[in-house]
């Protein structure tokens, strides 16, 4: 099994996080995250898919009504993006796959429930992880999220999904497996 992780040197090095650890930062960083709109990645396997390429941060996949991947936002054109949605790019793309692809992956950090269907126009998944080690990325998509909560108290009519794609405990691996995988991961960084 092997790990193509996206993204480049981190701080420290990447270990297994708990539903407590994840509330831990969002607390000390005082970051306005709702505990509603909290996903992590369901399984090792998940992890494994997510890591051949969707393991960027600070990024928004956009998916629309239909649940089609139709943008990437990132930090050169969110605010423009995000304030108007109509400069949100509404052709679909194959670039990325679909919502299903992501829902099948992705469970709520606490409850392990799936990510759900909802009639919405957009729904906005943004990547964070504590692997990422860099407290702009973080700050960046605390902002956005901040920003997509005002448009959806505005009468946006969006999904928010905060996911967290860092390595979990939830996943209930061996200590060995654990241990395989930490070498693995951190081997890459």
């Amino acid at each position: 099994m092997n790990f193509n992780l996206g993204f480049s040197q981190v701080d420290t090095e990447i270990n297994f996080i708990s539903s407590d650890s994840i509330e831990n930062y969002i607390k000390v960083k005082n970051l306005s995250f709702e505990n509603q709109d909290i996903y992590v990645l369901k399984n090792l396997e998940s992890f494994k898919t997510y890591s051949q390429g969707y393991l960027k941060s600070p990024v928004i996949f956009v998916f629309n009504a239909d649940g089609e991947y139709v943008d990437l936002i990132n930090n050169v054109n969110a605010e423009k993006k995000l304030s108007k949605f109509k400069r949100i790019n509404n052709k679909t793309s194959e670039e990325y796959p679909g919502l299903n692809f992501w829902k099948e992956r992705i469970s709520h950090f606490e409850s392990g429930d799936l990510l759900k269907d909802t009639p919405v126009e957009y729904t906005f998944i943004l990547n964070w992880g504590l692997l990422f080690g860099d407290i702009e990325n973080i700050e960046m998509i605390d902002h956005w999220y901040k920003v997509l909560l005002r448009q959806k108290a505005n009468g946006k009519n969006i999904k928010i999904v905060l996911l967290n794609v860092d390595l979990q405990k939830s996943w209930n691996l061996s200590p060995k497996m654990e241990k395989w995988v930490l070498n693995n991961v951190n081997n890459q960084i």
